[in-house]
């Protein structure tokens, strides 16, 4: 099975100059574990997950309103819509990733999470895998 076929593509993405608050509110709202980060043209530059939201916010130092660059990961695992689910597993482990970013021609189409892939295990069984 391909990437296009477990994909989420009904994505909510941050600009990189929103802030912690507007990120905590979508991820809580939509209840969203991962959001793709894209800077003004569109183009994806980082990664934010609800757990680095957590993280910067539990120190009583810091602000909901520093800018999602700051906290966002710009090492990006990205994946074309045609690569298999096996590969991108193995990108995953390879690059101890929770979530992969599905580019097609540089624009973002879709996101691949570890729930995605065992939502596909259970739906598809070691079809997925083939």
């Amino acid at each position: 099975m391909l990437a296009r076929d477990i994909m989420i593509t009904n994505l909510f993405a941050l600009r990189e100059d929103h802030d912690l608050n507007m990120a905590q509110v979508l991820s809580e709202g939509k209840h969203i574990r991962h959001m793709p980060v894209v800077n003004s043209a569109g183009v994806p530059v980082g990664i934010i997950a609800c757990r680095d939201i957590a993280r910067v916010l539990s120190k009583p130092e810091s602000s909901r309103f520093v800018p999602v660059r700051e906290v966002m990961n710009a090492e990006l695992v990205t994946a074309s819509p045609q690569e298999s689910v096996r590969e991108i597993i193995d990108s995953m482990i390879e690059n101890e990733a929770t979530a992969v970013l599905v580019l097609e021609n540089n624009t973002l189409v879709g996101i691949i999470t570890e729930r995605d892939i065992v939502r596909g295990l259970k739906q598809y069984g070691n079809k997925l895998l083939v």
